[in-house]
C-alpha cells in the first residue's frame, strides 16, 4: 500500500508546515520536525533543539531552561524554604510550630 508506506516515512513539520523524511527528522514525542525547525516551543527563547538535549511537555519541545523556570514544580521541597510560604488564611507555618 502506497499511503501506508508514504505515513510511514514522512510527516509534517508542526513548525513550518512541509513535509519531513526519516532521514532528516529531529523528534518530540509522535511529532517530526525538519533539524532547523526543532526550537524551543518558548517564544521568548526559541534555542536550537538537539537529541536528548530538550524536554517535550504536552507534545511541545522546550530547552531545559525555558521548561524548568516555566513549568518545573514549586513549594516546599521543590527549591523554596519553609519561611517563605503562608497557608490560604495568611498563618505562616513556622508560626504554629513555634507555640
Amino acid at each position: 500500500n502506497f499511503m501506508a508506506s508514504k505515513t510511514s516515512t514522512s510527516k509534517k513539520c508542526p513548525t513550518c508546515g512541509k513535509t519531513v523524511f526519516f532521514a532528516e527528522k529531529a523528534n518530540s514525542g509522535e511529532d517530526w520536525y525538519h533539524k532547523l525547525c526543532f526550537k524551543c516551543a518558548q517564544p521568548e527563547c526559541k534555542r536550537q533543539l538537539q537529541g536528548g538535549d530538550f524536554v517535550d511537555h504536552d507534545g511541545k519541545p522546550y530547552c531545559k531552561r525555558c521548561h524548568d523556570s516555566h513549568f518545573r514544580h514549586q513549594g516546599y521541597g521543590f527549591g523554596q524554604s519553609l519561611s517563605s510560604f503562608t497557608d490560604p488564611h495568611g498563618v505562616h507555618p513556622e508560626s504554629e510550630v513555634l507555640k
